[in-house]
């Protein structure tokens, strides 16, 4: 959830008490040792609903998706995979 106000209501109407959101920001990797092409195709196999579509497609669109990926992604590869940013909660409480 976003909102950390949220998770700290929820948490505080189910009875838990000593309640610590501490946020996590940190980047991710994702296909370490990769080139931004094989990066790429394999992000587009990690969502079952994309991989499906993928697979009755005509190569053309799958090659036009693909490059469109690599332009948008361009960004994020550092040069040995994908490096995206994230933000979490990390959540402790007790009952």
């Amino acid at each position: 959830f976003e909102d950390k106000n949220y998770i700290k209501d929820i948490l505080d109407k189910s009875n838990f008490k000593d309640i610590e959101i501490d946020d996590n920001q940190e980047d991710i990797v994702m296909f370490s040792g990769k080139s931004i092409e094989e990066a790429c195709e394999d992000y587009l196999t990690i969502n079952p609903v994309v991989t499906e579509m993928l697979k009755n497609s005509k190569e053309e669109l799958k090659d036009e998706i693909l490059q469109a990926l690599i332009l948008k992604f361009s960004e994020f590869h550092d040069g040995d995979g994908l490096l995206f940013p994230s933000a979490t909660w990390i959540v402790t409480a007790r009952k």
